[in-house]
């Protein structure tokens, strides 16, 4: 299997997460104090990396850099942001609203997401799991191996909308959680803002 080739592309995986979350049929309190588009790049922990490329996304309200000069990624319809694909990578920050229902709470849009990706990636193994930090809200980032592919993916979700960040490289021998600096950077590059 190649280093693209996956039973569910990153793209449908998100749009399959974002549907799942903001299905009726899984019961979120509007977290308090909305960030602004300033306060948000004030806040960024990475804000320029020589070399890279920033992406912004005023549609999707958010902002990303990548190493190199991304592509659009319209491959779902629902699905908007960017992609690269390098001679080892392939790189991607994906945006889709949602329409959450009012009664769905917070932890129930989080049990959500990790239950669609545990599924996809029923057949891989998790190195690493952990809550992320963003804004105030919480995330979950994931570090995953499968066949021959290592895939590092990093998510946001909001009553408005749902983020996720993902390289999938070439696994190596001896692959470990550890996340390479550049993902890293990429990662921490990333933000988001519910206003202007």
């Amino acid at each position: 299997m190649g280093l693209y080739e996956n039973n569910v592309s990153v793209g449908v995986l998100f749009l399959t997460i974002a549907l799942s979350i903001a299905s009726p049929s899984i019961l979120a309190q509007a977290p308090e104090g909305l960030v602004s588009k300033d306060q948000a790049l004030k806040a960024v922990r990475i804000s320029s990396i020589p070399n890279w490329r920033e992406a912004v996304s005023a549609e999707g309200k958010f902002r990303v850099l990548f190493p190199a000069e991304p592509a659009v990624d319209d491959d779902v319809a629902s699905v908007k942001g960017w992609k690269l694909v390098d001679s080892d990578s392939r790189w991607s920050a994906l945006h889709t609203d949602l329409e959450v229902p009012p009664e769905v709470t917070d932890a129930q849009m989080r049990q959500a997401m990790l239950d669609r990706v545990h599924k996809t990636w029923e057949k891989g193994r998790f190195l690493s799991e952990k809550d992320v930090m963003l804004n105030g809200r919480t995330g979950s980032e994931f570090v995953i191996t499968e066949a021959d592919k290592l895939t590092y993916i990093r998510t946001f979700w909001l009553r408005n909308g749902l983020y996720m960040l993902s390289v999938v490289r070439t696994a190596k021998a001896g692959a470990d959680a550890t996340i390479p600096a550049d993902v890293q950077h990429f990662f921490d590059s990333f933000t988001y803002w519910d206003r202007e």
